[in-house]
């Protein structure tokens, strides 16, 4: 008999193995950036019908993000949004993408004109408010049939000097990508992580997708969101690379839940952890809610700022237990982007669009602690003795019963 119960408890700890949730392949000890505002620059040459801007409007705006562009969309002497101003601007963001400039190891093209004069006067202006002409910015020419480009360009220590202390203050994720050699400018322009090109890429828009496909869990059922992973797990051009810290998110996400299965019943500890730093100034027992059928009794975060612990009461044999993570209390620490949950879409967890609760379900156990005997602890010559005890006591008993019927009829 033993040997039996230790069989079914082996099979029970393969078949929780096996179906142990994706969630559980997650790595903690993530950060987002400390903004939400997102922003996307393009300037005019060679302009393409998509530089990346339907996938990064629509990933960052799902992923909680407030997301700017600044576009020159016709080529003549006015650059529109897209100016050196808005450029340095865009330091203070959470998300910093250049979809789409000219660029070489040491610049990147930002305003673009039709014609030297007009480039000139606008440049002329730029040095008159303080700019080190020929050190942080230069003029150049781009010449692409049939069309001859006049810009104005970033150079490397107009990006230290303009850009990187906001970048770093921010923690923001910055991507060059869509710039050739922009690889050249990655410790220039500052950030927690950046994405940068060591060459000429031919699919910017591509590199762009498959980044965000993976940091907001299209790709790898949410699994592989931090930037480093995004980055090792996806397929990319060889020119485009990583530098920084991976260990960056869009938003939150569950890493891991317990209890789960069956457990209790009565009273039970359970917790669930978050693979991004947090807010814990929200209270734990706003985030944690039960279903009716079950008592919340408390709720607490534990340190570092990834994990809330609880314990819930008023369990009743056999029944199910649903436990929620709000959304709208789970919040990351650095930009407060609500917690990716498994509700939006439907059974997917971690998977862009965020602002959604994680959900799930336990069972209040069957309690056999009050019965009297524990039969298959017992070997089978223990039965054997048990079963032979039981039937003298019951022998005993109806003797005496018989006895005592005998002595009252006066027999």
């Amino acid at each position: 008999m033993r040997d039996k119960r230790e069989g079914l408890l082996l099979l029970a700890f393969c078949v929780l193995v096996c179906m142990a949730p994706d969630s559980w392949a997650r790595t903690g000890g993530n950060v987002t950036p400390k903004s939400v505002l997102a922003y996307a620059y393009e300037a005019y040459l060679y302009q393409s019908p998509d530089n990346g801007w339907p996938d990064f409007e629509q990933t960052l705006t799902e992923q909680g993000y407030v997301v700017i562009r600044y576009k020159d969309g016709v080529f003549d002497d006015n650059p529109e949004s897209a100016t050196l101003t808005n450029f340095v601007n865009m330091g203070h963001s959470g998300v910093l993408g250049s979809l789409y400039n000219h660029g070489n190891t040491i610049d990147i093209a930002v305003e673009v004109y039709k014609t030297e004069a007009a480039r000139n006067t606008a440049y002329n202006a730029y040095v008159a408010a303080g700019w080190s002409d020929g050190v942080e910015i230069m003029r150049s020419n781009w010449e692409s049939p049939p069309y001859y480009f006049y810009t104005i360009d970033l150079r490397d220590t107009g990006f230290t000097n303009r850009i990187k202390p906001e970048t770093d203050i921010w923690l923001t994720i910055v991507y060059l990508g869509g710039s050739c050699n922009s690889w050249g400018l990655v410790d220039n322009v500052g950030g927690r992580v950046r994405f940068a090109c060591d060459g000429k890429p031919s699919n910017w828009a591509g590199n762009l997708k498959e980044l965000l496909d993976w940091m907001s869990g299209i790709k790898g059922n949410g699994n592989h969101r931090p930037a480093g992973e995004a980055y090792s797990n996806g397929t990319y051009e060889s020119v485009f690379k990583m530098d920084g810290d991976g260990k960056t998110t869009l938003c939150p996400v569950v890493l891991s839940h317990e209890p789960t299965g069956a457990v209790g019943p009565g009273t039970v500890t359970g917790k669930v952890s978050f693979d991004t730093e947090s807010w814990d100034l929200r209270p734990a027992t706003d985030i944690i809610e039960v279903s009716a059928n079950a008592t919340l009794n408390s709720a607490s975060w534990s340190r570092p700022r990834t994990e809330i612990t609880f314990e819930i009461g008023g369990l009743n044999v056999g029944e199910t237990i649903t436990v929620i993570v709000d959304e709208d209390d789970l919040l990351s620490y650095n930009n407060v982007t609500h917690l990716d949950g498994n509700q939006t879409a439907v059974n997917t967890d971690g998977t862009r669009p965020n602002q959604d609760d994680f959900i799930w379900t336990f069972t209040s156990a069957v309690d056999d602690t009050t019965t009297v005997f524990d039969l298959p602890a017992l070997s089978e010559a223990g039965l054997v003795v048990m079963i032979l005890v039981l039937l003298v006591a019951a022998t005993a008993l109806l003797r005496r019963r018989q006895r005592t019927t005998q002595r009252l009829a006066g027999i």
